[in-house]
C-alpha cells in the first residue's frame, strides 16, 4: 500500500500554500511516518550505512512525491559537541532510497539553541561562522530563521543555519531566498569570520 494512505498531513488547502523552502525541499508539510516506515527508513538512513540507531524522523511530501528526513543518534564529536547524520530519503518504487547527508550539530550559543546543518568536511568552520551570527544577533530577529525543524515534529524556538563550502575558506549560509558569503581569516592563531559580498574567484 502507498506510504501516502499512511502519513498524517495537514488539511488538503494548506498543501496548496506556499512553505519554508531549504535547499532541496519545497512545500514542506510534515507528518508522523507509521511504525513500519519508520523502521525502514532507520535502515535505509542510519543503520546500515552508519551503524547507528535513529533518533528522530519525519514524512513530508515535496515537489517530487513522499521524502523522509532522519536524523541518526550521535556518533562523533566537534568542539566537544555531540554530531549526528541527517539524511534526505525519497520512497521510491516501495522503498526509501536517501541522498543528500548531512551532519547536524545542537549547541547553545548566547542562551540560544543552535541547530546547525553542514557538510562533515566543513563542520569545525561551519560551527565557528554559526556562533560568530548568533553572536552578533544577526539572526535573532528573523522568523523565517526560527521555523519548525525539518525532522522534529514538536515545535521548539531555535536558530536554524544552513552552513555550505563556497571555495577555500569560504563559506555561505542560506538566508532566503539567497545566501550570505562569509571568508575565514587566520591571525596569531585565531579564525575570525568576514561577510563578503559574492563567492570570491572560483568559488562554487
Amino acid at each position: 500500500m502507498p506510504a501516502f494512505k499512511h502519513l498524517r498531513l495537514l488539511p488538503l488547502m494548506m498543501i496548496l500554500l506556499p512553505a519554508f523552502a531549504s535547499a532541496d525541499v519545497f512545500h514542506v508539510y510534515k507528518g508522523k511516518l507509521p511504525r513500519a516506515e519508520r523502521r525502514a527508513l532507520e535502515q535505509a538512513a542510519c543503520l546500515k550505512p552508519h551503524g547507528v540507531k535513529m533518533e528522530e524522523s519525519s514524512g513530508y511530501y515535496g515537489m517530487h512525491g513522499l521524502r523522509g528526513m532522519a536524523r541518526c543518534k550521535p556518533h562523533d564529536f566537534v568542539d566537544k559537541l555531540p554530531i549526528q547524520y541527517q539524511v534526505s530519503c525519497a520512497f521510491e518504487d516501495e522503498a526509501w532510497n536517501c541522498f543528500n547527508e548531512h551532519w547536524f550539530l545542537r549547541a547553545k550559543v548566547g542562551g540560544r539553541e543552535l541547530r546547525l546543518v553542514a557538510p562533515r568536511e566543513i563542520m569545525s568552520d561551519a560551527y565557528g561562522v554559526a556562533r560568530y551570527l548568533v553572536q552578533s544577533g544577526r539572526f535573532d530577529s528573523s522568523l523565517k530563521h526560527n521555523m519548525g525543524d525539518l525532522v522534529s515534529i514538536k515545535h521548539r524556538d531555535f536558530i536554524h543555519i544552513q552552513v555550505e563550502p563556497a571555495g577555500a575558506n569560504t563559506f555561505k549560509v542560506f538566508d532566503s531566498p539567497g545566501w550570505i558569503y562569509f571568508v575565514a581569516q587566520v591571525s596569531e592563531g585565531r579564525t575570525t569570520y568576514q561577510e563578503i559580498p559574492g563567492p570570491l574567484p572560483g568559488a562554487r
